[in-house]
């Protein structure tokens, strides 16, 4: 993974994103714990998490893990007026959390990208329910925690992404 003031300038801009885009779009108040630039030995993912692999400058995976209860009040707002099949709710939540991630990573990544150097990442893919992500080899995990009414959120770092697969399973 690229260096340790990387991912902290990386884990700060999707962070400082995120609440933004929960302030202003969700109008949901969030407060941020101190980012944690630790290496634990696995993530608890929570109950629905979105990952995107990153590569170029960084060499990583990207997860949003979220308490049900919060990644079903941004699907409520998100899609407010919409007339929606109620057996589609699940896999609408699912989209919400992927759709969520992708315009926050997209618009962070922008902010870090210098003159002439390509980031690239990937579409978003969703894991639906709670998973532990065992630390492998040599891999490094920083954490970033968001609190809101509706629960909390992990914003977390893996890498190098070369060492899971793209269930974030040791490869």
């Amino acid at each position: 993974m690229t260096k340790a003031i990387e991912t902290t300038r990386l884990m700060d801009a999707v962070t400082q994103r995120t609440i933004s885009f929960l302030s202003q779009e969700i109008r949901l108040e969030t407060t941020r714990e101190t980012i944690a630039v630790e290496n634990p030995l696995y993530m608890k993912l929570k109950s629905v998490s979105s990952l995107i692999s990153i590569g170029g400058k960084f060499n990583a995976y990207i997860v949003f893990s979220f308490d049900k209860e919060l990644i079903s009040q941004i699907f409520k707002i998100y899609t407010k007026g919409l007339d929606l099949p109620i057996e589609d709710e699940a896999t609408d939540i699912e989209e919400t959390a992927a759709e969520m991630m992708n315009i926050i990573i997209g618009n962070a990544l922008t902010h870090l990208q210098d003159k002439g150097e390509a980031i690239y990442f990937s579409p978003p893919i969703v894991i639906s329910e709670a998973k532990r992500i065992v630390q492998c080899n040599n891999a490094k995990f920083f954490r970033s925690s968001l609190h809101t009414p509706f629960g909390a959120m992990s914003i977390f770092i893996a890498g190098p992404k070369e060492l899971f697969d793209d269930t974030l399973d040791c490869m």
